[in-house]
């Protein structure tokens, strides 16, 4: 029989806290769900409906084209890194030597999806107080925060069992890729 001891010495043990269980080695569900929603499902929608962002109807300055001249590049690099988190959920470690890439990929990305949701921070704002779709306009933002928690995990998950200056060598390589060739299709 077992019984149960009760020790006033033990203190029972902390929980992690906030950023200790959201960079964890391993995801929760929840977090895999929020994953899944934020850094694949809702980007596509967004890139699907894009009622706003991407239209130079929306500025009163006809000659204001500050996120239409960027169109091409938000959408190359939005499409290839919405892919390469749906490989990286999917199949996480299996991808071997191809996380360091993902990692460099997913951290312009990140970057990337926070500057496009802090610019458009106040028509989401506005589009919530009116039409309530605002909502759709903190995607980017959320995002981000989804694109840097996976690059720190794609980054951490290669650096276990490759050469720490592989990992670093190959996520640099994709960060410049990842900038270069979205803006050289652009212009």
């Amino acid at each position: 029989m077992q019984t149960l001891e009760l020790n006033e010495n033990k203190t029972p043990a902390k929980r992690p806290g906030f950023l200790q269980r959201q960079f964890a080695e391993l995801p929760t569900l929840r977090q895999a769900k929020f994953d899944w929603t934020f850094g694949v499902g809702l980007p596509i929608v967004c890139i699907a409906a894009d009622p706003i962002v991407f239209r130079s109807w929306l500025f009163a300055d006809p000659t204001d084209t500050t996120f239409v001249k960027y169109k091409i590049f938000c959408y190359v690099l939005s499409s290839v890194s919405i892919m390469a988190m749906a490989a990286w959920l999917l199949w996480g470690n299996k991808l071997g030597e191809l996380r360091p890439f993902l990692g460099g990929l997913f951290l312009v990305a990140a970057a990337i999806s926070t500057i496009v949701g802090v610019m458009i921070f106040p028509y989401s704002a506005f589009g919530i107080v009116f039409a309530g779709l605002g909502l759709l306009g903190f995607t980017p933002l959320i995002s981000g925060f989804v694109f840097f928690r996976n690059a720190f995990r794609t980054l951490d998950s290669a650096a276990d069992d490759l050469p720490l200056k592989y990992v670093f060598q190959a996520a640099m390589l994709a960060v410049v890729y990842a900038l270069v060739v979205p803006f050289v299709l652009n212009f």
